[in-house]
């Protein structure tokens, strides 16, 4: 826990982010950084209703295109999951 009045580094961040994630006992914390929790807040966010413009602003993104990378990645998570728990599926795998 930082006590001193110094800025915080990227480095000390970092570091932060890391004893955080261990103390949460994530099954990866070597796997958490800045850029995998801003991705996880923007896909939960999607995810859960919030409006691109809204989400963009959020981000600071400068074009809604690059923003619009969450419901890529939100539809290829529809896709799978229906391909696992359509009750058809069973039946095609037997």
């Amino acid at each position: 826990m930082r006590t001193g009045t110094k800025a915080l580094t990227r480095q000390a961040a970092l570091l932060e982010i890391k004893k955080a994630a261990v103390a949460a006992g994530l099954a990866s914390p070597e796997r958490v950084s800045p850029h995998v929790l801003r991705h996880a807040f923007a896909t939960h966010m999607h995810s859960g209703g919030t409006d691109l413009r809204v989400l963009q602003e959020l981000l600071g993104h400068a074009g809604i295109e690059t923003t619009q990378i969450y419901t890529h990645l939100d539809t290829s998570r529809l896709h799978q999951m229906v391909r696992d728990l359509h009750p058809l599926n069973e039946e095609v795998q037997s």
